[in-house]
């Protein structure tokens, strides 16, 4: 075939053309993954004599990456180290380096090394595997800095002018570079001196203040020193400033808790906990009650750097509560028998102090204890200054008051003698405004009131005379309506109930007439069914109980104006003397010397021991100081024999008992309790 000359000639311009500009990328392309040559190809042989793959490689300047490509179609290997091969006398260089974690250079793969360092441009890598054979080839790197190749190292941790608390564990780090063996490392702190021979190391027994540390680090010969500065503050500390330790509050007290932190770095939180009462709040100061029994209440503080917490104990405290376990509220007691008296006590501190009184005396300082009311017993005690009968007498607080009556030649007297339990001695008062013989005497309101009987003339009369206990004064008041003698008379409300008696001759009265002490004036009542002369009679609870003088026992009620009967007394008795002891009423003297007692609430009659020396006629008795004094009196015997004579009779256990309990605590707290007991 011809061809023209002119026409071959742009051909093979065109493909030259072509080929240039394929060499020229090729070139660029090459250039720009920095291969070492253009082939990219070489055999290489294992020590057991194995045929190997080619390899490509490029280097990162920042990395020192070398990036490897098996080119074999079967063989794989584990890489494990890698040595460089270099003119350079460096201690890295020309030995094995292992590596921290292997790599697989698989078929037809592509693995990355970090070379420690590239030294000069051209060099060679031997790859240690897994079997102790290497793979060598050639490398030629476009950026080196041998520098980069001698021994160094740098203190990772702790940063520089890091604050670290007392006692917390520091890590103190190093990275090192290009050692030629195993480097020995030692940390040194300018206040505690050397304190770890190894080149990472946590250590956390650092005193405080600011340490200059040093690392020393020496391999091969060389010996390198840097340095950084660390600031080891004291430990935070939690503060509790109230509640005080050991300090008491009661369930209904809001306590005032308040706490901060010490040694903080910069701000700080709290956190408040109670052992029984769970989380109580996460402000630094607050206000709350707690559940009673023992708190152990903890702060817990933390700061950016640590965490610290105290603790204090608290005790919190129950309302305290008591009562009267035993015995029964209204239960009745004998006298002679034991009694228990418990308490039932809860709440407070636990340490109780226990006070019992009984109608407001001293009774016990136990919280719970046995106590007997022995049975009454007569005494005699002074005798009267003047000998006394058909006089009257009257029991007020610890005093007993006499007044009138005949002396032991029958003359009538109007002295008013005064006996005080207490000192056991006998005083005179007020003389009465005339002399008086069988006076019915009675009290109401710090004044005791006299009216009606004999005077010196033996005539009846109607005379209504008061004494004012205070000021030891005597005064007149309006006369009863009608005279009479041997009758007697009781206050009760504001009034004076006088019944019976005798008046000129005509045998026993069953008049009733009444005084109203505010209006100084009289006024009758309705006659009971029968008469009575030389009897007793008592008010209590709108009632007027008249004894004596018959068997027949009288009841007045005050707010019906009718009469009524109660039980019958098996002895008769007349000429004695009575009075009232709670709800009951003591009758001693008179014709027999048996002491009577009436319960007003029972209806009934007892018999108590016997007045010493019988038939003590026309006596004066009174209850003064839980005794019923009974004073003079007459009898068949002769009037000078018992006269003078003051006996007592120990009254203060029978009735209505008021049992109080009064509790207190250590932390002064107090409770009571308040009980009613009938003795009998």
């Amino acid at each position: 075939m011809y061809l023209n000359k002119n026409a071959i000639s742009p051909l093979i311009a065109s493909i030259l053309i072509i080929v240039v500009v394929v060499a020229v990328i090729g070139v660029i392309l090459l250039w720009g993954k920095n291969f070492t040559n253009e082939s990219l190809t070489s055999t290489y042989t294992f020590s057991q004599d194995k045929t190997v793959s080619d390899f490509v490689w490029q280097d990162d300047i920042t990395g020192k990456n070398l990036f490897i490509k098996n080119t074999h179609i079967s063989l794989s290997k584990t890489i494990i180290g890698y040595k460089i091969n270099s003119s350079l006398d460096y201690a890295y260089l020309n030995k094995y380096h292992y590596l921290d974690e292997s790599f697989l250079l698989s078929k037809n793969s592509i693995a990355q090394l970090t070379l420690g360092c590239v030294p000069e441009k051209n060099f060679s890598i031997e790859l240690l595997t897994d079997s102790n054979e290497y793979i060598s080839f050639p490398v030629t790197s476009k950026f080196f800095d041998p520098s980069e190749c001698t021994f160094s190292f740098s203190i990772t941790s702790p940063l520089e002018n890091s604050i670290n608390a007392l006692n917390s564990s520091i890590s103190f780090t190093s990275e090192i570079l290009n050692s030629s063996g195993t480097p020995s490392c030692t940390w040194i702190s300018s206040i505690d001196g050397t304190f770890s021979t190894s080149c990472d190391a946590t250590y956390s027994s650092l005193s405080s203040g600011s340490h200059d540390i040093n690392l020393v680090v020496e391999d091969s010969g060389d010996i390198l020193t840097q340095s950084t500065s660390i600031i080891v503050k004291d430990s935070l500390e939690s503060i509790i400033s109230t509640p005080s330790n050991s300090s008491n509050h009661l369930f209904s007290d809001t306590i005032s808790f308040s706490g901060t932190a010490d040694n903080n770095f910069g701000s700080h939180t709290c956190s408040w906990t109670s052992s029984l009462d769970g989380s109580l709040s996460s402000d630094c100061s607050f206000s709350s009650s707690l559940s009673p029994g023992t708190h152990t209440i903890t702060l817990q503080v933390t700061d950016s750097l640590e965490t610290a917490s105290s603790n204090i104990s608290i005790d919190v405290y129950a309302l305290l509560v008591a009562s009267v376990s035993l015995p029964a509220n209204n239960s009745t007691k004998s006298l002679g028998s034991p009694i228990s008296f418990s308490s039932s006590i809860s709440g407070g501190d636990g340490s109780y102090s226990c006070s019992w009184t009984d109608n407001g005396s001293p009774l016990s300082s136990s919280c719970s204890f046995s106590h007997t009311y022995p049975q009454g017993s007569w005494s005699e005690y002074q005798d009267m200054p003047q000998g006394r009968d058909y006089h009257d007498c009257v029991g007020v607080g610890d005093k007993l008051y006499c007044f009138g009556g005949d002396d032991s030649t029958y003359n009538v007297e109007r002295t008013t003698q005064i006996y005080n339990s207490t000192t056991n001695t006998w005083s005179l008062g007020a003389n009465m405004p005339a002399d008086r013989e069988l006076p019915a005497c009675s009290y109401y309101n710090g004044i005791i009131y006299c009216i009606g009987g004999f005077n010196s003339s033996w005539d009846y009369v109607n005379s209504n005379y008061a004494y004012n206990i205070s000021t030891n004064s005597w005064s007149s008041k309006t006369s009863m309506p009608t005279v009479r003698a041997e009758h007697d008379c009781t206050a009760l409300d504001g009034k004076i109930y006088c019944f019976g008696g005798n008046k000129d001759g005509g045998g026993a009265s069953n008049l009733l007439e009444i005084y109203n002490i505010s209006t100084n004036s009289w006024s009758t009542g309705t006659s009971s069914p029968s008469g009575k002369a030389n009897h007793n009679c008592e008010g209590l609870n709108n009632k007027v109980y008249c004894i004596g003088g018959t068997t027949t026992t009288l009841i007045y009620d005050v707010l019906s104006d009718s009469w009524s009967t109660g039980t019958t007394i098996s002895t008769s008795k007349s000429s004695g003397a009575s009075d009232l002891y709670g709800t009951k009423i003591y009758y001693g003297g008179g014709s027999s010397a048996a002491l009577l007692v009436y319960d007003t609430v029972l209806n009934s009659w007892s018999t108590l021991a016997s007045l010493p020396y019988s038939n003590r006629s026309y006596i004066g008795c009174g209850i003064a100081d839980n005794t019923f004094y009974c004073a003079g009196g007459d009898s068949s015997q002769g009037r000078e024999t018992y006269m003078d004579k003051l006996h007592g009779y120990s009254i203060g256990a029978t009735g209505t008992h008021e049992i109080e309990l009064n509790v207190s605590d250590g932390y002064g707290q107090t409770a009571s309790n308040t009980i009613n007991i009938n003795v009998q």
